[in-house]
């Protein structure tokens, strides 16, 4: 994969495409991604230090920050979201030519209101895939292109949004400082689970818990292994880099918040005690 630059702080929908039987014939009706709140948190752009990144360097990317590629639900998404983008940028929607429709990787019909002209239609085999042009307008070319419109592409992230796991429960300091999996432990105990962060205004109230308690570092629920990010319940957490970070060597990797950067910073799982909060299931 390319290096990629620091980011300039700006994936998915999690749904499964029925097949419904009409006549002699097999149709597809895959279902509209979930709609997502817009939450500036949620956002970002990454930067390539040579010539641009293909759709899969820049899926690839996201996914080792535990984002995907942004998916736009509807209008309103689009609108707030896009002007943070750095373009011309890839975000997700592919052809599958298979049912002529625009899926997200996740298998779900993501918003995507063509500009004038568009989507063009493939190019031999090649797969085409989507990107947000310089006026944050939607265009499609090569899945393997590294530039569009003379300018090297980027990738715009998203945290992957489920519909399911984003709702916020009250959290709790818990006193002691402690590893992470016995923090779980006791969060699970609680009847809740280790902090996940789920809007800018979680994170404010997280942070404010962690001061007032006299604490400047807290787990966040993720945990980096086989290359990929997870959390016990399969939920993701909006993970607000600190500059440089994460590293990703030595895995598993785990995540705190460290108030006196304002920014996550990953460590190995095994070697830091620090403080738990715990949110309500």
């Amino acid at each position: 994969m390319r290096a990629i630059v620091e980011p300039a702080r700006a994936i998915g929908h999690l749904l499964l495409v029925p097949l419904l039987a009409c006549g002699d014939n097999l149709h597809v009706h895959p279902p509209a991604c979930a709609a997502n709140p817009f939450d500036p948190l949620r956002y970002e752009t990454l930067l390539s230090n040579g010539p641009g990144l293909t759709e899969a360097d820049a899926r690839h990317a996201c996914q080792l920050r535990g984002e995907d590629l942004a998916i736009f639900s509807d209008q309103q998404e689009l609108d707030a979201a896009a002007p943070m983008s750095i373009t011309p940028a890839w975000i997700d929607g592919r052809l599958d030519v298979g049912i002529d429709a625009w899926l997200a990787a996740s298998g779900c019909a993501a918003y995507l209101p063509w500009e004038i002209g568009f989507p063009l239609p493939p190019v031999r085999d090649r797969e085409s895939c989507t990107v947000l042009d310089g006026a944050h307008r939607l265009a499609n070319t090569s899945c393997a292109d590294l530039a569009y419109d003379g300018q090297p592409l980027t990738a715009f992230c998203e945290v992957p949004y489920t519909g399911t796991c984003e709702a916020a429960g009250a959290l709790t300091f818990t006193v002691q400082t402690d590893r992470i999996g016995n923090g779980r432990a006791a969060c699970a105990a609680a009847g809740g689970h280790l902090l996940r962060i789920d809007s800018t205004a979680e994170l404010a109230a997280a942070s404010q818990l962690a001061m007032a308690s006299g604490v400047l570092t807290f787990w966040l629920d993720a945990t980096f292994a086989d290359n990929a990010w997870s959390s016990p319940e399969g939920c993701p957490s909006i993970l607000p880099w600190a500059g440089g970070q994460p590293d990703l060597t030595e895995p598993p990797r785990c995540v705190i918040y460290d108030l006196t950067i304002n920014g996550a910073q990953t460590v190995r799982c095994d070697s830091v005690a620090t403080a738990v909060i715990c949110e309500a299931n």
